[in-house]
C-alpha cells in the first residue's frame, strides 16, 4: 500500500502498527534518503535485505521479524546503514589505500612474505563492525530503537565483529546490563581480544572517526604474530614518504560563486576517507607561501584528479585560470585522463574540448556525484 510519500508499504505492518509505519516515513523524509518500497517476505536467507533500484532503496524484510517484534528495529537498521552509504555524518577512511598501505607493511615486516591470509576479508568483516557500532549509536542516540531491542539484533547476529559493534553502542548508550550480556558471551567463546576491539569502536564513536591507526589496532589485536609490527610508527614513515608523490585524491578548482557546490563535494569524500585539496582545509599551509608556485604545483603534481567545477564564474577568475592551466599541463603528460569536468551551465572553458566526458551538475545530486568520484578514485590507474 502506498504512503503519501510514495513509499510502497507492506499491508501487513499496517495492519502492525500504522502509527509506527507513519514515523518511519517522517524519519526517511527527516533524513532525505528515497526509498521505494518497504516489504515482508515469507522466507528469506537473512532477516533484512535492502537494496538500490533505479535511484531509491527496497527494504526486504523476512515476516519472521513481526512475530518476535523486531520488523520496526530492523528497518530502522536497515535506514542507518541506507544513510551511511549516502550520507555519512563521521569520518572513516579509503578502504582501498588502507588496503595498499597495510599490505606493504606486512611485506615489509615479513621480508617480501606476508603470514598473514585473507587481509582484504578481515578489513571488510572488521570495518562493517566499526560501521554498525556507528549505526546503532546513531540510532539509540536518536531514540529509534532501544536498548533491548538493539540487544534482540545481537542474538540474531552470527558475525563477531559486529557484535562488538552491537556492544559498543549498546554501553554508550547506557545499557550497561544488555552490554554486559554480550561481554560474557566473548568471554564465554574464549575471545578476550574482542574486548579490546569494543573499547576501540567506542573511541571511534567517541571521535566520530575512523582512522588507519583504529584498524591497526584490533588487526593486531586479532593476530598474535602481528603484536611486534610498530604499525602506527610505520604508517607514519609511509605516508611521509608518500607526501612527495600523489599528496591528495583530488584537487577541486572552482569560482568563489560556486563554494556550496566544491564544498559539500569535499566534506562528502573527505567524511568517506579520501584526501581532497580544498582550500578551506589547506589555509595554514597556504599562509605565507608564493601561491601562484604553489598552487601550481598542488594542480599539476599533487593528485590523482582534478575535479573542475565548469561556470559562468569559474572562466572570469584569475586564479582558476592558474589551476585549469596547471591541470592541462599535467593532462598532456598523463596516461590517464586527469581532469573531471562537473558542468554548472553550458559555458566553454578554453582547452577543454567540447568532446570531453562530463557530468553535468543539473541531472545529477550531490550524492551520486560523490559516488562517481569514489568509483573514479578507487580505480585510478585501471
Amino acid at each position: 500500500m502506498p504512503t503519501d510519500d510514495n513509499i510502497e508499504i507492506s499491508s501487513l505492518l499496517l495492519q502492525d502498527d500504522k502509527e509506527k509505519v507513519e514515523e518511519v516515513v517522517n524519519y526517511i523524509t527527516a533524513i532525505g534518503v528515497k526509498v521505494r518500497k518497504i516489504q515482508t517476505e515469507r522466507f528469506m536467507m537473512s532477516s533484512v535485505l535492502y537494496a538500490m533500484n533505479d535511484g531509491k532503496w527496497d527494504i526486504h524484510l523476512y515476516n519472521y521479524t513481526r512475530h518476535r517484534q523486531l520488523a520496526f528495529p530492523y528497518i530502522y537498521l536497515s535506514l542507518s546503514s541506507i544513510l551511511r552509504r549516502e550520507k555519512i555524518w563521521f569520518k572513516t577512511i579509503n578502504p582501498i589505500n588502507l588496503d595498499k598501505i597495510n599490505n606493504r607493511i606486512l611485506v615489509d615486516h615479513f621480508s617480501s612474505k606476508t603470514e598473514i591470509s585473507g587481509a582484504v576479508e578481515f578489513r571488510q568483516e572488521f570495518m562493517q563492525g566499526l560501521y554498525l557500532g556507528f549505526e546503532l549509536n546513531y540510532l539509540l542516540t536518536n531514540k529509534k530503537i532501544t536498548n533491548d531491542e538493539a540487544l534482540s539484533l545481537f542474538y540474531d547476529c552470527d558475525h563477531m565483529p559486529e557484535q562488538a559493534g552491537f556492544c559498543a553502542a549498546i554501553k554508550r548508550n547506557g545499557g550497561i546490563e544488555q552490554a554486559k550480556i554480550i561481554f560474557d558471551h566473548f568471554w564465554k567463546c574464549e575471545k578476550p581480544e574482542y574486548i579490546k576491539t569494543i573499547e576501540r569502536i567506542d573511541e571511534c564513536i567517541e571521535r566520530n572517526e575512523i582512522t588507519e591507526k583504529d584498524f591497526f589496532y584490533i588487526q593486531k589485536a586479532h593476530f598474535p604474530k602481528l603484536r611486534n609490527i610498530d604499525f602506527d610508527t610505520k604508517f607514519d614513515s609511509f605516508m611521509k614518504d608518500n607526501l612527495t608523490n600523489l599528496e591528495y585524491d583530488l584537487t577541486i578548482s572552482f569560482a568563489g560563486e560556486d563554494r556550496t557546490v566544491a564544498k559539500e563535494i569535499a566534506d562528502n569524500l573527505t567524511n568517506r576517507g579520501y584526501k581532497i585539496f580544498y582550500d578551506e582545509y589547506e589555509k595554514s599551509k597556504m599562509w605565507g607561501k608564493d601561491l601562484y608556485e604553489y598552487l601550481t604545483t598542488v594542480y599539476q603534481t599533487k593528485a590523482k584528479y582534478c575535479l573542475i567545477v565548469i561556470s559562468e564564474h569559474y572562466v572570469k577568475k584569475v586564479w582558476t585560470k592558474l589551476e585549469r592551466k596547471s591541470a592541462q599541463s599535467r593532462a598532456f603528460m598523463d596516461e590517464n585522463e586527469y581532469i573531471l569536468p562537473l558542468r554548472l551551465d553550458s559555458v566553454e572553458v578554453p582547452g577543454i574540448l567540447p568532446t570531453t566526458g562530463y557530468i553535468d551538475f543539473r541531472n545529477e545530486t550531490i550524492d551520486e556525484i560523490t559516488k562517481l568520484l569514489v568509483e573514479k578514485i578507487n580505480n585510478y590507474g585501471s
